[in-house]
């Protein structure tokens, strides 16, 4: 057995059986870190944050819809629960937003974010991946 092998058997081991919901409190807080990251002019470009489980989610918000920061967040995130959900143990994630100058904000063309957002939230990732085994351990089966 490989080396990362190993670590993934101590890691199921450390969250006792409840690897599917410590998966799916990383795939969310992932997802709320990145579109909170996001900059905002009209919101289209944080709305359209999009969660798929073994597929990628190619939805867009419209051009001509424009958002507060808070409900272009919110958008975002209760689609994003909704798939979520359905995350188990060998399932792909992907978190993909299909507005074409997502890049560019991600490069930090926008004095919001110019550090841009993935980036950044992947810096949090093994304090993310700690955090959510934590609670997963603490919530009642």
């Amino acid at each position: 057995m490989g080396k990362f092998s190993l670590q993934l058997e101590k890691f199921k081991d450390k969250v006792e059986g409840r690897l599917d919901l410590v998966l799916q409190k990383v795939a969310l807080d992932l997802t709320k870190k990145v579109t909170l990251k996001t900059p905002v002019d009209t919101g289209r470009a944080r709305a359209s944050w999009n969660v798929g489980v073994n597929n990628v989610d190619t939805r867009m918000v419209p051009e001509k819809v424009s958002m507060s920061q808070t409900g272009a967040f919110q958008k975002a995130i209760n689609r994003a629960r909704r798939e979520i959900a359905r995350l188990i143990w060998g399932d792909t994630l992907y978190i993909t937003n299909n507005v074409r100058y997502i890049k560019y904000l991600e490069r930090g063309s926008s004095t919001q974010a110019p550090n841009g957002m993935v980036e950044t939230t992947l810096i949090d990732y093994p304090l993310i991946v700690k955090d959510a085994t934590r609670e997963a351990k603490q919530e009642k089966p």
